[in-house]
């Protein structure tokens, strides 16, 4: 009986030692993204995009109208900042830039020689900035994310019968995406959007009516600081 009270202390003091290493393997074992508070802050990143756009034209002088589809890839960086209550994530977001969506259409107008005009659209840049609103699972993070988008298309036609035209569009912008904590800094995502800038007046005289929309799809690395 002696030798088993004497055996107790040890026993438990083994026994809390085991625990307490064990709660330190797990707490380490825990993706430090799980704490509290790990969507917290500002952050500055680079994207890549792909961008397939539509444009519908209306040129009343000929009359003409017809539709267009640009494409092309684009790169740029974004930055924000997150506020994390709970599971939930609110902030702001926005990204801006350099893009090479391409767009032509033949036209049915025949010059002396056999040959068609030709109009031809490049997407310059584009932006967009608004608020997010995601929802966490520790490591991942849904969002939906909304507001204001920019656009800078320049136009020309081949041959040229005016000189090249460059506007900026403005309009809305709405889509989602998923990001990936890779740690408490460092985070991956993928986003879509959909951006409508409605129908502009392009400067040619007054002569030619634009509507773009664009769907892009991008990836990016974030550092949250």
């Amino acid at each position: 009986m002696r030798k088993f009270l004497i055996s107790l202390p040890v026993v438990f003091f083994s026994v809390g030692a085991h625990a307490a290493d064990l709660s330190k393997r797990i707490q380490a074992e825990v993706p430090v993204s799980t704490r509290d508070g790990h969507w917290e802050g500002f952050y500055f990143g680079a994207t890549t995009q792909f961008n397939l756009a539509n444009g519908h034209v209306s040129i009343p002088v000929y009359p003409a109208v017809f539709d267009l589809t640009a494409r092309g890839f684009s790169g740029g960086v974004r930055a924000g900042y997150n506020h994390q209550i709970g599971n939930w994530v609110v902030g702001l977001d926005g990204n801006v830039g350099l893009s090479s969506a391409l767009g032509t259409h033949n036209s049915q107008f025949e010059y002396v020689g056999g040959y068609h005009e030709i109009y031809h659209i490049t997407e310059r840049w584009n932006g967009s900035i608004g608020p997010r609103l995601g929802y966490s699972w520790g490591s991942l993070l849904a969002y939906v994310r909304g507001g204001w988008a920019l656009v800078n298309i320049r136009d020309h036609f081949i041959p040229p019968i005016v000189g090249v035209q460059s506007t900026t569009f403005s309009g809305w912008s709405l889509g989602g995406g998923v990001e990936y904590a890779l740690d408490r800094h460092w985070t991956t995502n993928m986003e879509y959007r959909y951006n409508h800038y409605g129908q502009h007046i392009i400067d040619h005289n007054g002569m030619l009516r634009l509507a773009y929309t664009s769907n892009q799809v991008s990836l990016g690395v974030s550092y949250k600081f």
